[in-house]
């Protein structure tokens, strides 16, 4: 057991090296300024290198321009995840708060609705046509009409700016990539417009007077069919092929050995307005005696490749446990810095609690941990007692903070490291976290319902309506870590009656969630009742009844015929099915198409031909439609027998 302390103030207040960066993300802005034509700038690299607070400094300098700013908006939130989502975050305001000491002011650039209300009114409109059970065939034409209203409004709007200008940053973009599932691409699906992808495509090209910033991870090395290579190869032609807009990438690398030293003393800067005179003056000796010693620092920016954020780690280690010193000496390697890391943070708790508590919370919490959440958690903590755990846990450079409330979770590259060593080689012993993360969910959902049931069509409704999306996200979140199998069952049981819904917005987003999931374990799927083969398989059923609930029957049935091409001699002849499409594909998405449908499933087969029998109703081909849905019930018969 060790006392509770309040942690160092490792977010920096001033950028630590990234000069050239910094100069070219001024002189674009100052260049949109000038010449009034929009800019793009990707910033990419990897996690823990300061793409955020690079996006951040942007904002400052667009602040000290007086330029309006949507602020951050970053995709890792399932909020923002969506068209809406964005359209919602450029108008009303980003989240630049990473921690409350942040002094920059997230204001969106119409947050009082002034220029936008017809927007928001057609919005609304939309909103309860679809509530109200409207044919999705009338409704695209509405959900298209709005995002062109969007672009209107904005580029009025920008003219009516000081300086004529705006700035949009865009976080963690690379997590478009999970839009496309297997199914989408070997079936040749088309990207909907629903999708978000689609929309920075074909909407953010279309913006006057802006520069836009896009941060994200770039294609990892080592994957030579990573899909980040084909999502930023689209993004980057869909400005210069299409919109001859100027685009210009920096790709961030390590900091400098030169710069560890400036990053030591910009944590002492950090520190000395919050600490006493003795804990500066401590703070301030442990870095000295770092930097007395080139090789310290040549080591520690081998440890960490230079990257910020380890930084922060070991900068706390060193002022908090002497024993880390033995490390600097012996020149240990990383994984020995990590359990000193591991060790530090389960030791921050306060004496007479569970030491591994708070560590375990925040590991378990990845969607966001709250005060209320916690005291949940661990209910011999005060909800007092969790306040100042938590307001400690803001301060720190590995801490975020979920726009729009108090909840903190994890650093992408922090989380991925304890994922790795603590969470997954210890996964039975947080059985017990997600079960309490979970209840506490499905309450907040039962006591939710009603109110949104019995409020009025107003703003409000608008709110409560999508903190319900949020939490619908967020169960299947947990659901998924807690027990893999159950979360799938979870999600395919609901996902009709979504997708029936024209629930579309949600529909993408519980679906990245699973793709984002089996991406993070891709080990998972090889030793349950749920294969990545299966998966896909639902997946392709999901996709034909998402185009009948757009009324687009005909691509239902075209989708429908290409699986039934790949699929068993027996149905494809039955049903009458060429195997003309498939051979139009490429040999390897032939071979992947033939793999993932060699199945005898009866219930699989069945559930495809009663989509697809429907598919052909609609389209007044009812023989063929009767004969597919008779072969579904003989299947379903067959399956129902061999249970008995």
């Amino acid at each position: 057991m060790s006392i509770w302390r309040p942690s160092l103030a490792l977010d920096t207040l001033r950028l630590v090296g990234r000069k050239v960066e910094q100069e070219i993300i001024k002189q674009a802005l100052d260049s949109v300024i000038t010449d009034h034509q929009t800019r793009v700038l990707v910033v990419r690299g990897d996690g823990g290198l300061g793409k955020t607070r690079l996006l951040k400094f942007a904002i400052e300098y667009a602040h000290s321009k007086s330029l309006k700013c949507s602020g951050v908006i970053d995709l890792f939130h399932p909020e923002n995840h969506s068209n809406s989502g964005i359209e919602r975050g450029i108008l009303l305001g980003g989240d630049n708060q990473d921690s409350p000491s942040s002094p920059i002011d997230s204001t969106g650039i119409d947050p009082q609705s002034q220029y936008s209300a017809e927007y928001w009114n057609k919005r609304d409109e939309y909103r309860q046509l679809r509530l109200a059970g409207i044919h999705p065939n009338q409704l695209e034409p509405l959900r298209v009409a709005l995002s062109e209203l969007f672009v209107k409004i904005y580029n009025e709007l920008v003219t009516q700016f000081p300086n004529q200008a705006i700035l949009l940053t865009i976080d963690t973009t690379e997590l478009i990539q999970f839009e496309n599932d297997t199914v989408q691409q070997i079936c040749q699906i088309e990207e909907g417009a629903v999708e978000v992808k689609t929309w920075l495509t074909t909407h953010l090209p279309r913006l006057q007077n802006t520069l836009i910033i896009l941060a994200g991870q770039g294609p990892r090395r080592d994957h030579k069919n990573d899909p980040r290579i084909k999502l930023w190869a689209d993004i980057e032609q869909a400005f210069t092929f299409n919109s001859k807009i100027p685009y210009q990438v920096l790709e961030l690398s390590s900091l400098r050995t030169e710069d560890v030293t400036n990053y030591f003393d910009a944590v002492l800067e950090a520190n000395i307005q919050q600490r006493s005179a003795n804990e500066v003056s401590n703070l301030q000796d442990y870095i000295n005696g770092v930097k007395a010693n080139p090789n310290y620092l040549s080591w520690l920016h081998t440890i960490t490749e230079g990257r910020p954020i380890l930084l922060g780690l070991v900068v706390e280690l060193l002022f908090y446990d002497l024993n880390v010193w033995e490390l600097l000496e012996k020149r240990s390697p990383w994984s020995e810095w990590i359990d000193a890391i591991v060790r530090q943070m389960v030791d921050s708790t306060m004496a007479s609690y569970p030491v591994n508590d708070l560590l375990t919370s925040l590991l378990c919490a990845r969607q966001g941990l709250n005060s209320a959440l916690l005291q949940r958690m661990v209910s011999e903590w005060s909800q007092a007692e969790c306040d100042v755990r938590l307001a400690a846990l803001r301060r720190l450079s590995f801490i975020k903070m979920r726009p729009n409330t108090d909840d903190v979770y994890l650093h992408d590259e922090v989380y991925r490291m304890l994922l790795q060593e603590v969470l997954e080689p210890n996964r039975q012993n947080f059985t017990k976290q997600f079960d309490v993360i979970i209840g506490y969910i499905e309450q907040e959902l039962r006591q939710l319902w009603p109110i949104i049931a019995r409020q009025p069509e107003t703003e409000d409704k608008f709110q409560l309506e999508s903190r319900y999306e949020q939490l619908e996200v967020a169960l299947l979140h947990y659901m998924l870590r807690r027990d893999p199998e159950k979360g799938l069952d979870h999600y395919y049981r609901n996902s009709e009656a979504i997708i029936r819904a024209h629930q579309t917005g949600l529909d993408m987003k519980l679906r990245d969630e699973v793709l984002r999931f089996l991406d993070e374990h891709k080990v998972f799927a090889e030793r349950t009742r749920w294969p990545r083969i299966k998966i896909d398989r639902e997946n392709s059923i999901n996709w034909i009844k998402r185009h009948l609930a757009r009324n687009d029957n005909e691509r239902a049935i075209q989708v429908a015929e290409l699986i039934l091409a790949a699929g068993p001699q027996e149905y494809r002849t039955h049903m009458s099915i060429a195997q003309t499409e498939i051979e139009k594909l490429s040999e390897s998405d032939q071979q992947d198409i033939k793999q993932m449908f060699a199945t005898d499933d009866p219930i699989f087969w069945a559930n495809l031909l009663v989509e697809y029998g429907e598919a052909l109703a609609y389209t007044g081909n009812s023989e063929r439609s009767e004969k597919g849905l008779y072969m579904a019930l003989e299947l379903f018969g067959d399956k129902e027998s061999h249970h008995g």
